[in-house]
């Protein structure tokens, strides 16, 4: 075994394990085309539903524009070189707190109210998101409020 194939094995192992979970709905989707990975982000995100509802034909377009160009310029080489070099730690964004997830959440589940949207369809997709996924609590909150009343 040469010094090359014993980096590639070690960068090979600490790779991780794809979720299996179908009750996730990610935000990210990785897509291996015969050994090349492409990660797009998912068109099927409630978010993007409402918004296709809310703007005009011409504005989803440039929605998708931006969409495309975060999938095409996504740094996947410095992140890959960041994780390598940095013991596998990369800063995430601020975790929301629970009153803004709480806020946005039924925020959401309004606008799709007013746009005529399945409601429960909408809820029961959202709560299978991020962050709403690591709520249940306030998934449950949500729920019982928009539905009991």
């Amino acid at each position: 075994m040469d010094a090359t194939s014993k980096s590639e094995n070690i960068i090979v192992f600490k790779g991780r394990k794809k979720l299996n979970n179908n009750k996730i709905l990610p935000a990210w989707n990785r897509i291996d085309k015969r050994g090349e990975i492409k990660y797009t982000i998912n068109r099927e995100l409630p978010i993007l539903n409402i918004l296709k509802e809310q703007v005009s034909q011409s504005v989803y377009k440039d929605i998708e524009s931006l969409l495309i160009q975060i999938e095409t310029y996504l740094p996947c080489d410095s992140l890959y070189m960041d994780m390598a070099k940095g013991g596998g730690s990369i800063e995430k964004s601020e975790v929301p707190d629970e009153t803004d997830v709480y806020n946005e959440l039924k925020s959401y589940l309004i606008k799709s109210k007013e746009l005529g949207l399945s409601l429960r369809k909408v809820f029961d997709v959202f709560i299978r998101t991020q962050p709403y996924i690591n709520y249940p609590s306030i998934c449950e909150r949500v729920e019982r409020e928009i539905f009991d009343e």
